[in-house]
């Protein structure tokens, strides 16, 4: 019996998890068996948990398996022992919109999201252990001015555009509570940058877009004082609250390139960033390091 059991995962304090993608099978003349993401209508990795049970005449055995995908398309076939005979199969499944326990390089350098023109003054946001979804809460925060710009930290897409959002880790009130807008971008090694955008502030990016340490994201509209950013990745929750949260947003205080040397943000200090060809271009493909000259030519 082939029976189909769809598992939803639900948006945890704004950070948005929801998958509207979802897994079709299709059962082959050859009596083989294809596992397919459907649906993805939104740029960004996703994960697959999918729970295979029942299984006969088959040569992978059950079990739950993460599958890390990034598009439509078979992630998994199953083929029979005796091609004769189809596969017996149950299974039930669950779709992130996220990269589940990521491999998130905690020793890369990322570039300060200020500009160079001036150092920019830092505060430090932290919160330790498990509060709510949030482990190890940490933001840095940048004071800017009106006109300032908001550059991405590294090479990344945009996956998701929000508005009004309360950060994660803010209390119920005061200046960084609520966002007028905030980006989250998606890194090579699975981590996630979100930043938190001044109050009118005008985004220059959208979802879908690729990002390097030297795009400007956003510039600093009337009233602004300050920007954060934080990084994350999803982990499965092994905890006392697993029950109330599934996943946990597992956040680490991130290396930068300053004239300090590449260095952990202090609270209260100030900084200015060390912009390299190197830093800028480490993560490009050969066709986005030509068209990057070109435009630097230009």
């Amino acid at each position: 019996m082939k029976r189909i059991l769809c598992c939803v995962v639900y948006a945890l304090c704004g950070i948005p998890l929801f998958a509207q993608s979802h897994v079709e099978v299709l059962a082959k003349p050859d009596n083989t068996v294809d596992f397919c993401l459907a649906g993805v209508d939104a740029p960004g990795t996703r994960t697959v948990l999918l729970n295979l049970t029942g299984l006969t005449n088959c040569d992978h055995p059950a079990g739950e398996y993460p599958f890390v995908v990034s598009n439509d398309g078979v992630f998994l076939t199953l083929r029979p022992h005796d091609s004769r005979i189809e596969i017996g199969y149950d299974y039930t499944y669950r779709v992130l919109d996220v990269w589940l326990n990521a491999p998130a390089d905690r020793a890369f350098v990322y570039r300060l999201p200020c500009s160079a023109a001036r150092p920019a003054a830092v505060a430090v946001r932290e919160k330790q252990g498990v509060a709510g979804p949030s482990k190890d809460f940490s933001a840095c925060c940048f004071a800017c001015e009106k006109g300032d710009t908001v550059y991405a930290v590294r090479r990344g897409v945009v996956t998701q555009v929000r508005y009004g959002e309360r950060e994660p880790g803010a209390g119920a009130g005061g200046d960084s509570a609520l966002r007028n807008s905030s980006l989250y971008v998606e890194h090579a090694d699975g981590s996630v940058a979100r930043y938190g955008m001044p109050e009118g502030a005008n985004l220059l990016v959208k979802a879908g877009e690729v990002v390097f340490p030297d795009t400007p994201l956003a510039s600093a509209g009337d009233g602004s004082t300050s920007f954060s950013v934080s990084l994350f990745r999803v982990v499965l929750n092994s905890g006392k609250n697993a029950g109330l949260y599934f996943v946990l947003f597992e956040y680490f205080r991130p290396l930068f390139a300053t004239d300090r040397g590449n260095t952990r943000l202090l609270s209260g200090e100030s900084y200015r960033p060390v912009v390299t060809r190197e830093l800028v271009g480490r993560e490009m493909t050969a066709k986005e390091a030509k068209r990057y000259e070109r435009g630097k030519r230009r």
